[in-house]
């Protein structure tokens, strides 16, 4: 069939053979052919078996036509891509972004290397962005120590990662177990010591190593020793070591070591964040003195052998305790006297089979009144308070601006809204955020409240539902000039980090 003359296609002439039989009357019966309708039959094969072979070398001509023009369109539909007219700051800026930095090393999958292997450009691309190839994280190994380690990375390719990494800032996780952590790879690394930013270490052999290495750590800034999966380091309480001039850039510092040794002697007092993990109260006692003033300190699962401690001051402005049991924490409420204090924090106070528990309010309390500190923020969540309203009109809770709890507290709540509507100055007046945890109607009543009416011309009322937010990433409402306010704000559904 001829196309009309408003075809773009191109044809391709072929005459389609007559496949019409001169030979019915043989087909339909089963009568032998004669000798002159053999020999015409033996031709008309011929003749139509030469016809296919003319059909199939027809069509796999026009198979591979198509092929060829589908990869000419492919290849120069490439040229359009909006990729090629991105440059190559930008597209750096998109790897780096998009990969995943905090996979453990193994050229053989992780994201930078396979773009390295995409195309030239993105291979130079890549070379050229140092910080997609410089963190450097050994894989954790089996969880029982009868399976056989992995085998180890060889160590040239630990090279070629820290060549291209040049001089960013490196991250280094040693989260094996020390058999994997070879001499070779930790002289390997290091020697570029002083590009050192972000180091975990969590085996003991490792953390000799580090604390030998005569170095400087100039850049680094966040040191974890120890950590939530793999308990305390045991080390020698007699260590003698200062690292004072070693460590000029640390602002971070999560540990987890028992005993910890005292002769140990970090910057304690340069810290921005101090995380604590498994330490004991006596250590406490010993580390939160050391630590200056606008310090967060987090402390988890603190140990209790034990013992008369005495009252320590301490300048910190935040302070967190995660996981700890009614006993251990009234005795570490007990010794603190926080003059500075502005954030307090209590977080899954719940020990495995245990109901959910809480310090009694005489601890809080008390604590607060030695501490005659002004509380800006307090959060207590999957933990019991018994009577939130007796902290919150303690003289040190007046200037709270935010207050993060969970349900359990709703009849406090009720009793510090009807205070809201009817007292000319009620406790925490200066109230700015109130987050609730959970489903919206589980507190219908709570935001309907008339204490959140316009009845009180101070306080006006945003609600507001997230439904994801991580834990520490919920932002804080800044009031107009002139006004004040408080939001509500409430989490639906909370999902934390992934470690």
């Amino acid at each position: 069939m001829a196309c009309d003359s408003h075809c773009s296609h191109h044809c391709v002439p072929f005459a389609p053979p007559d496949v019409a039989s001169p030979f019915v009357e043989l087909l339909s019966s089963n009568h032998p052919p004669s000798g002159p309708h053999a020999r015409a039959v033996s031709d008309a094969v011929g003749r139509a078996s030469a016809d296919l072979g003319h059909v199939v070398y027809a069509i796999q001509s026009l198979v591979g036509k198509a092929a060829e023009l589908e990869s000419y369109i492919r290849r120069h539909t490439g040229i359009l891509s909006p990729l090629r007219r991105l440059p190559n700051e930008m597209l750096s800026a998109i790897f780096v972004h998009c990969t995943d930095l905090d996979t453990p090393f193994d050229p053989a999958r992780n994201d930078v290397w396979v773009i390295a292997r995409v195309c030239s450009r993105w291979r130079a691309v890549a070379l050229a962005t140092p910080r997609l190839w410089s963190n450097f994280i050994l894989p954790p190994g089996p969880m029982e120590f009868q399976q056989p380690l992995p085998p180890p990375i060889p160590i040239e390719h630990w090279e070629v990662q820290l060549d291209r990494a040049h001089l960013a800032p490196l991250a280094i996780r040693l989260q094996q177990r020390s058999a994997l952590v070879t001499r070779e790879l930790m002289e390997l690394l290091l020697d570029a010591s002083s590009q050192w930013e972000e180091v975990t270490i969590t085996h003991l052999d490792d953390f000799y190593w580090f604390i030998d290495h005569d170095s400087e750590f100039t850049r680094l800034k966040r040191l974890t020793l120890g950590g939530y999966g793999y308990g305390p380091l045991l080390l020698d309480d007699t260590l003698t070591v200062d690292m004072t001039q070693s460590l000029p850039a640390l602002t971070y510092l999560h540990f987890s070591l028992s005993p910890f040794p005292r002769h140990l002697i970090l910057p304690w007092s340069q810290l921005r964040t101090c995380v604590l993990h498994r330490i004991r109260m006596s250590d406490i006692q010993w580390i939160l003195p050391l630590l200056s003033s606008g310090t967060q300190v987090s402390i988890h699962r603190p140990e209790d052998h034990g013992g008369d401690l005495s009252p320590l001051v301490t300048r910190i402005e935040s302070l967190e305790i995660v996981n700890s049991s009614p006993h251990t924490l009234s005795s570490l409420l007990n010794i603190i006297v926080a003059p500075d204090l502005q954030k307090l924090l209590f977080r899954e106070m719940r020990p495995p089979g245990v109901a959910v528990v809480g310090p009694d309010p005489p601890d809080i309390n008390t604590f607060l009144d030695n501490s005659q500190c002004r509380l800006t923020h307090l959060r207590a969540i999957e933990c019991v308070l018994n009577s939130l309203m007796d902290i919150l009109t303690s003289l040190s809770a007046r200037d709270i601006v935010w207050l993060d709890i969970t349900p359990t507290y709703h009849d406090d709540l009720r009793r510090l809204f009807s205070e809201f509507e009817r007292a000319e100055q009620p406790p925490v007046s200066r109230l700015q955020t109130l987050v609730l945890r959970g489903p919206l109607e589980q507190h219908s009543e709570l935001v309907n409240h008339p204490g959140l009416s316009s009845r009180n011309p101070t306080l006006r009322f945003y609600k507001r539902t997230f439904d994801l937010l991580d834990d520490w990433e919920i932002p804080e409402r800044k009031p107009l000039e002139g006004t004040s306010g408080l939001d509500v704000v409430v989490i639906s559904e909370l999902r934390k980090k992934s470690v």
